[in-house]
């Protein structure tokens, strides 16, 4: 669903891990939940979880835990333990920008997402080539090998 500048959706689609508060909470939503799903998904590289994934041994199929996590969020802010903060301090300050649990102090301006420092070397200097990326012309970093398995027509797919 496109929606237009200055308006705000009440649709309630997605994978709850990566909802935005606004969208369960039934306050309208416009482009900012965007960011917020892409702040997700920086946190699910680098943690190979989402940030308000239920405690070890939880249930994670139940959606209200993830949902309850997210409205906490918003009284105790991001849950990110002590060492990340301290060990990725670029990322952290790139995740809480995208993670604002209010709209209107998250994290939308593009130009200043690509040139933060989580993405390169120094401030203000991006180490992605954005340009280049958004008309595919990098190279992938890296190459998965993958081999055919016998009578499969699939590189990399059993035929079983």
């Amino acid at each position: 669903k496109c929606i237009p500048r200055g308006s705000k959706s009440l649709t309630l689609l997605g994978t709850p891990a990566y909802l935005a508060p606004e969208m369960f909470m039934q306050a309208g939503h416009d482009r900012r939940i965007d960011m917020w799903a892409f702040g997700i998904l920086i946190h699910e590289c680098l943690t190979c979880f989402t940030p308000f994934a239920p405690p070890d041994g939880a249930d994670d199929s139940d959606p209200t835990t993830i949902f309850k996590a997210i409205i906490m969020s918003g009284m105790h802010g991001l849950p990110l333990d002590a060492r990340f903060r301290t060990d990725h301090p670029a990322a952290t300050q790139l995740l809480t920008g995208l993670l604002a649990y209010e709209q209107s102090e998250r994290l939308c301006d593009l130009p200043a997402i690509r040139q933060h420092t989580f993405f390169g070397e120094g401030e203000g200097t991006a180490a992605i080539d954005f340009d280049r990326l958004s008309v595919r012309a990098l190279p992938a970093p890296a190459l998965a090998r993958t081999t055919a398995a016998a009578g499969s027509t699939t590189p990399g797919v059993d035929s079983t």
